[in-house]
Order: C-alpha cells, then sequence, then structure tokens
C-alpha cells in the first residue's frame, strides 16, 4: 500500500480510503467489521464516515454507520488510524438531523462534533469534512444553477472560525470539504491563509504562559494576585518569548500590545531581531458614543462566563442567565476611554508618520470593516516591501 500526506496537512493516509456509507442499512455490523478487517490487513488506514449515514438517509437509521464503526475502533491502536467523518449541511431536507442542519454554524458545528464523538467512542477526529457545502450550490446531479434556489447562508470566515474552536479544543485535527465547487474550495482555502495567523492578546498570552509555568508569567501573576499593574518590562519579556514560537513565523496579529510607547519601543527592537517584517499598524476608529453603546449590548453568562452569541437569550453552553459585565457599564466605559487617551493615545502618534500604518473606520458594518483592514493590510504591507504577488495572504505581522 502506497501513502500520500493529505494536502497540507500532516495526515499520512493510504491511497486506498475505505467507505461506510452503507453499514447500518446493506450491510451489518458483522459485515463492517469484517471490511474493516480486511481493509486494515491490506495496509488501509484511511476510514470515512458522516454523521447522515448510512445511505439512503433515514430518521431510524441515521448516525448508525458511526456507532458501528465505533464498536470496531474502540478496539484499534487509535494512532494507526485515519478517521474521517462529515457534518450534514442544509438543503436535503434531513430534518431529522440535530432537528433539521439549519446551518454550518458554532451551534451546530459542536453540536454534530460532540454527536460523532459519542458514536465513534474516540476522544478526536483526524479529519473532519462539511459533507456538502452550507449555501445553494447545484450537486448530486444537478449541473445547471437555479437562482430560484438559494438560500441565506454563513459566509465562510464564519464557519472557519467555528471549525477553529473544535481544533483548539483537541475535538478534530483537520478540516475539509466534500462534494465542494472548484470556486468554493479556492475560497475556503483563500479565507483560511488570510485569517490563518495567530491572534496574540495579552490576556490569552499571560494565562498561556502560567500555564506553562513561564518563570516571568508567574511573577505577573503574583503582582496580579496583589492588585499591582504588570510592568511593561515584564510584559515585553512575555511577549518577546511568545512570539519567538514557530507559528508566528509566517505573521501574527497583536491584541492589547503596545499599550505605551515604552513597549512600541520594545517591539521596534524584537521586530528588528526577527529579520521579518514590516510592522502594519491598524487603528480601527470608534466615536466614543458607538463603543459605549456596543459594550452596553454585550452579554455574558452569569453562571459560567461564558460570551453570549448575538440575540441569544441564554446561555448556550450551560442554559444560565445573561448579564451585563460590570466593566461594561457606561460610565465605567467613559472612564476607560479616558485612560485609554492619556495612556494609549501617543502610542497612536508614535506610529503615526509610518508609511504602514492605517486607519479603518470601525463605525462601518462588520463586513465593510474586514473588507477594509484587509485592503489596508495589503497596501501597508506593500509599502513595507512584503507583498506577495499573486495572492492576498497577509504575511506582515498586524499591530491592532
Amino acid at each position: 500500500m502506497r501513502y500520500r500526506v493529505l494536502g497540507e496537512s500532516d495526515l499520512s493516509v493510504s491511497e486506498v480510503c475505505l467507505g461506510t456509507m452503507t453499514w447500518g442499512e446493506q450491510n451489518s455490523q458483522a459485515d463492517a467489521h469484517a471490511q474493516l478487517d480486511y481493509a486494515v490487513s491490506r495496509g488501509v488506514n484511511f476510514i470515512d464516515a458522516a454523521e447522515m449515514y448510512p445511505v439512503p438517509g433515514r430518521a431510524e437509521t441515521q448516525g448508525g454507520t458511526e456507532t458501528i464503526l465505533g464498536t470496531w475502533l474502540r478496539k484499534q491502536q487509535r494512532d494507526k488510524l485515519i478517521v474521517a467523518t462529515k457534518i450534514a449541511a442544509p438543503g436535503r431536507g434531513f430534518t431529522w438531523v440535530r432537528g433539521g442542519p439549519t446551518a454550518v454554524d458554532r451551534r451546530n458545528v459542536q453540536e454534530a462534533v460532540d454527536a460523532s464523538l459519542k458514536r465513534l467512542q474516540t476522544d478526536y477526529i483526524d479529519l473532519y469534512q462539511i459533507h456538502w457545502p452550507d449555501r445553494y450550490a447545484p450537486l448530486f446531479g444537478k449541473v445547471m444553477y437555479d437562482p430560484a434556489e438559494e438560500r441565506p447562508t454563513i459566509p465562510i470566515e464564519e464557519q472557519l472560525a467555528a471549525f477553529a474552536e473544535v481544533v483548539k479544543a483537541g475535538k478534530i485535527r483537520r478540516v475539509g470539504v466534500s462534494n465542494e465547487t472548484s470556486w468554493g474550495v479556492c475560497e475556503f482555502v483563500r479565507v483560511a491563509r488570510e485569517r490563518g495567523l495567530p491572534k496574540i492578546s495579552t490576556g490569552d498570552m499571560l494565562r498561556e504562559a502560567i500555564k506553562e509555568k513561564n518563570p516571568v508569567a508567574l511573577e505577573a501573576q503574583a503582582l496580579m494576585d496583589r492588585g499591582e499593574l504588570v510592568d511593561d518590562d515584564t510584559i515585553i519579556a512575555i511577549v518577546r518569548d511568545r512570539l519567538s514560537k514557530p507559528d508566528t513565523q509566517p505573521g501574527f496579529v497583536l491584541d492589547g500590545f503596545p499599550r505605551t510607547v515604552g513597549q512600541a519601543r520594545a517591539l521596534d527592537a524584537i521586530m528588528d531581531e526577527r529579520g521579518r517584517g514590516p510592522l502594519v499598524v491598524v487603528d480601527v476608529v470608534v466615536p466614543d458614543q458607538e463603543l459605549v453603546r456596543r459594550l452596553g449590548s454585550r452579554r455574558i453568562c452569569g453562571h459560567c462566563g461564558t460570551n453570549a452569541d448575538v440575540g441569544k437569550l441564554v446561555c448556550v453552553k450551560c442554559g444560565g442567565e445573561l448579564v451585563v459585565r460590570a466593566d461594561d457599564d457606561s460610565q465605567v466605559v467613559l472612564e476607560r476611554l479616558k485612560i485609554y487617551e492619556r495612556a494609549t493615545r501617543p502610542v497612536l502618534e508614535y506610529y503615526r508618520a509610518r508609511s504602514t500604518f492605517r486607519a479603518v473606520n470601525g463605525a462601518q458594518a462588520p463586513e465593510q470593516v474586514a473588507r477594509d483592514v484587509d485592503r489596508m493590510i495589503d497596501d501597508a504591507a506593500a509599502s513595507g516591501g512584503r507583498r506577495i504577488a499573486g495572492e492576498r495572504r497577509v504575511s506582515a505581522p498586524v499591530a491592532e
């Protein structure tokens, strides 16, 4: 058996993949186990399932294929196998799958992944695919596009963000698409590349470093526990350590750093040490009253602290009551903005004269802000000598 690395992933798969869609309909559990045993004995390590299987799709049998695979999988050496499965998208009338798969969004992705893991009796899925597009496309025998069949769809960026959460949680290793058009494949790749830079926020960085028992981070934790501010030298040391990690080499997005001119100068020194650049600085400009309005409408769960999705009435994670964060009170926000003007505004003046500085109107619709940011990052990166010809991939580090 010959093996190939799947795309740009680290998954080495056999050239022959064992399909499973008849298990639980045309084939019994005993048949399926015999097929699996034979395939593995011949060198096959790649097995593909789906939450809607077996076919033809019926409410009475849905999930049966994954369940049968799980009864075999639990007895195997898991790391020797590449297990793929798929989430059902809307548009095919499978009302019995998760109450009718209405969208490939955060809630549906998390629910579908958890259900598949349970049926497969494993704690991770190697390759998780969208079975067919969330948007309308002429598939499964249809070749002509019919505008009358168009339906509301989840933006590809939002779909990828939902998958990123379950990847980060360790539930899936890689994300793929199935029954997709050439345009769809290219668009998923483009969006993934453009948004693929690690976002590095000061809070996340501190928590990660503390978890790793980083000595400097532990000193910072001790300061915070005493109610003291973390000094610049400590924050800079933690940032320097984080930016030395391999995942930041193509680029990164900084959130919450630098906050002082001293930190900005230190970041310049770090960038010089890296020998990679330029440093693109984006100022997202939003009027104070609009910031007060936005923060005042934000909700978190009063029980578990999870940020609430827009429009939700209760926490999607635990069902708890949603409340306003104490620091989102209008008077508190206005006071924080005054502090920002005094302490952080000088950082903007430090960067403003640079050719890689850009300002974006953040009071627009989110989609327009995202487009403007993409365009300005490309333009600023080009002015700094780091434009990549032929693709709109952000390769320059960005400070926001």
